[in-house]
């Protein structure tokens, strides 16, 4: 496949001698070079509105922060310019890169005896991540992702200390540390992921400290001709250690639950919201706690980049 570097001047305006074309000119450019089958990279800091999304011909790398970033001291030598050069790599986002921000809202029911159990519904705890790309597929077009990634839970959704059952709060009342690993797969009209989650709580002010836990989950996404809509469906796996209350051990806490899920996920610029059902096919649970009978979520996801 033939290939083309396509710079929008842009990104490279606050140099001395600026190079590509600009953004009105681009668009034809680009249009007339996906004719004859080429593959196009984008360089700019700025959204083309006349093309259409990445595809398996056209990727677009944002180079982005270009006002800030055109006042940083590059040609520093020794150990200042090394130190400058290391902290732009880490704190402005390369290719692929992404800061998310997600808000959920949760409708939890459980069961004890196969009887009535409990229902707690409403916004749970937001995260923030930021998602590291790692570059070890030789994939030209994109068809395999692997991201790592560090961030943190925030306690903005409710905690009770009173109430019945802690696996139905919405919030854990305390700020907790995820770690997240993410490998996506892209084929002609449908796609998989593979996620696993590793999410350390912290005590919070009630002294209650939930148990470390590791989600695992597998989805298959299924590709529409619409660029908004993506449904899907899999696995999602939760292991939780024991809680712990004023430092004391709870039995009656931690387990592992199975669920498939059943999702949609609707995009719209840089917002995108999801809903998902889980319902469980295998729970063990420490101790005498209710089963988990459904689990309905939505979350809003903001992707800052």
């Amino acid at each position: 496949m033939k290939r083309v570097l396509y710079i929008v001047a842009n990104p490279f305006s606050y140099s001395t001698n600026p190079v590509g074309g600009n953004i009105s000119s681009a668009s034809g450019v680009v249009t007339g070079l996906l004719m004859h089958d080429y593959h196009i990279d984008i360089v700019t800091d700025s959204n083309i509105p006349t093309l259409k999304k990445n595809s398996d011909k056209l990727k677009t790398i944002y180079f982005p922060y270009k006002s800030f970033r055109s006042v940083i001291p590059r040609n520093l030598s020794g150990f200042l310019g090394k130190v400058i050069k290391k902290l732009d790599g880490l704190f402005f986002l390369g290719n692929g890169d992404q800061i998310i921000f997600k808000v959920p809202f949760v409708d939890n029911y459980s069961l004890m005896n196969q009887l009535k159990g409990n229902r707690n519904i409403g916004l749970g705890d937001p995260l923030f991540i930021y998602q590291k790309e790692l570059k070890v597929f030789n994939d030209s077009i994109n068809k395999y992702r692997w991201y790592l990634g560090i961030g943190a839970e925030l306690p903005l959704g409710s905690f009770d200390i009173n109430f019945v059952d802690p696996r139905m709060e919405l919030g854990s009342g305390s700020i907790d540390a995820i770690i997240t690993s993410s490998l996506l797969i892209k084929q002609n009209w449908y796609g998989a992921s593979i996620n696993g989650i590793y999410k350390y709580n912290t005590n919070n002010a009630s002294q209650y400290q939930f148990g470390q836990q590791v989600n695992l989950s597998a989805d298959i996404f299924i590709y529409t001709n619409q660029d908004y809509y993506i449904p899907y469906f899999g696995v999602f796996q939760e292991y939780g250690l024991r809680d712990r209350y004023q430092n004391e051990m709870q039995d009656n806490t931690g387990g592992q639950i199975h669920y498939l899920n059943f999702g949609h996920q609707f995009f719209y610029k840089n917002l995108s919201i999801n809903y998902v059902l889980q319902a469980p096919m295998y729970q063990r649970l420490n101790g005498h706690q209710a089963t988990s009978n459904f689990k309905h979520i939505i979350n809003l996801y903001y992707y800052l980049n």
